[in-house]
């Protein structure tokens, strides 16, 4: 798996490459999680995560079920790009500038350290029907990755939240 992310991750030399990281810190308030485990060395931290597995298959409706949200809302703001780019692409950041749109947010069940993971972020295109989906757009999609095929679901009168 390693050689196939680096295979791809060269294909282009316009993104941030990282090394791994296990990603513990996302994992303190965790249905099953007991807090997160200090870990310092990868063997330690594959420990962790084999053991936080063995939690989560013998208490999976434990791990699974969870509050419902109560403030979902749609908020109307500006379209914004963050990039994942180790430099943004000045022309889709112009693309966007001055565009607005409707955007559902509400409080994730599932808190993290880091604020702005913990209202999730879903831009709203509503159509006439009853239909609708949800939309998850790949990894490393861009803003408006996915706008023309929500558009035209949206004629084909199916709203798409993504």
């Amino acid at each position: 798996m390693y050689d196939w992310e680096t295979r791809l991750t060269s294909v282009d030399n316009n993104r941030v490459v990282r090394p791994l990281d296990w990603g513990l810190e996302w994992m303190q308030d965790w249905p099953c999680g007991n807090g997160c485990a200090p870990a310092d060395t990868s063997d330690q931290c594959e420990r962790f995560l084999q053991e936080y597995n063995r939690r989560i298959v013998s208490a999976s409706d434990e791990f699974y079920s969870y509050v419902k949200p109560s403030d979902f809302q749609l908020e109307r703001r500006e379209v914004q790009v963050f990039s994942t780019r180790e430099v943004p692409d000045a022309a889709l950041e112009a693309k966007v500038r001055g565009t607005y749109a409707d955007f559902l947010r509400f409080t994730s069940p599932v808190r993290t350290p880091f604020p702005e993971n913990n209202l999730p972020n879903a831009r709203w295109f509503p159509a006439r029907g009853r239909r609708a989906l949800v939309l998850l757009p790949h990894w490393n999609s861009d803003a408006i990755a996915y706008t023309g095929l929500c558009r035209v679901l949206n004629l084909l009168g199916i709203a798409v939240c993504g």
